[in-house]
């Protein structure tokens, strides 16, 4: 059998690692997403870059699920 992942066993410096590799995941995902968006709508493509600038990590991921929820097509309500 093998070892099973516990997060209470990571250490305060892979924590950090781990957070740093997911913000910089999401700002390369961010980026590729500005640029299509961009080619699509340029005022949508402005007011993200202001975020992603300005935000919290916590408003980029909510300003990306946003864009991403309104280009994927209509929104259904969870159980819906």
């Amino acid at each position: 059998m093998g070892t099973r992942f516990n997060p209470l066993n990571l250490v305060h410096t892979q924590v950090a690692a781990l957070r740093a590799r997911g913000e910089a995941l999401l700002g390369h995902e961010a980026a590729a997403f500005e640029a299509d968006l961009g080619r699509k709508n340029g005022q949508d493509a402005r007011w993200l870059q202001q975020v992603r600038r300005a935000g919290t990590t916590s408003d980029k991921v909510a300003a990306i699920t946003l864009l991403l929820q309104a280009c994927a097509g209509p929104w259904h309500p969870p159980g819906v």
